[in-house]
């Protein structure tokens, strides 16, 4: 049975980092990131 598998070229990854990324998520000024999801009651339940 011949592989279906192949290498993901650099233009996918490209791709795939632009569609997922989260910058400017939370505005331009932002310089927490995704700290800005840990909130009071996050951290308390995973003390």
């Amino acid at each position: 049975m011949p592989s279906t598998s192949r290498m993901t070229t650099d233009a996918e990854v490209d791709a795939l980092a632009r569609e997922l990324s989260s910058w400017g998520r939370w505005g331009a000024r932002d310089e927490l990131g995704t700290r800005n999801l840990i909130t009071e009651r996050n951290r308390l339940l995973f003390e």
